[in-house]
């Protein structure tokens, strides 16, 4: 692992595979060889389908904008946003989260954990979901993985 493999960390754990699997389907392992500084979520995506997953991506704060120029459009408000986004987050048995990890001085780097059984995997810390802010982690979106080849 390397500092910008978080993403796809979390996404073997939630599809249950090893990293090292995961780096062979994707052909780099996120290490900045080839330009490839982590995962991007297609890849990811990629992955998860030859392994007979589907991934469904859910915002938090879902927004629209309709052409160069032109406002975002807020999807719902603050409240009802927070609402849908923990109904999925708790009907979710695996899913990767998206989001940022708050560091000294409150700088925001993105960041990817693995969510299983309500649980949360992060590196080698393990923490339920309901934690999150305490260990600092905001999450934006949530991909929900199930076992279905969609394809």
């Amino acid at each position: 692992m390397n500092p910008w493999s978080c993403m796809g960390v979390s996404f073997s754990r939630a599809i249950g595979i090893e990293f090292a699997d995961f780096v062979k389907c994707v052909g780099h392992s996120g290490a900045g060889e080839a330009n490839h500084n982590g995962f991007h979520p297609q890849e990811c995506i990629d992955v998860a389908l030859h392994y007979g997953f589907s991934c469904t991506p859910i915002q938090l704060f879902a927004g629209m904008i309709y052409g160069p120029g032109q406002p975002p459009v807020v999807l719902w408000s603050k409240e009802e946003a927070t609402r849908r986004f923990e109904k999925y987050v708790n009907s979710t048995k695996r899913g990767v989260f998206e989001g940022i990890r708050l560091k000294e001085g409150n700088k925001g780097i993105g960041h990817a954990v693995a969510l299983i059984d309500g649980m949360i995997y992060d590196n080698e810390t393990k923490y339920p979901v309901a934690e999150c802010t305490a260990h600092n982690f905001h999450p934006q979106t949530l991909w929900i993985i199930k076992n279905e080849q969609v394809l």
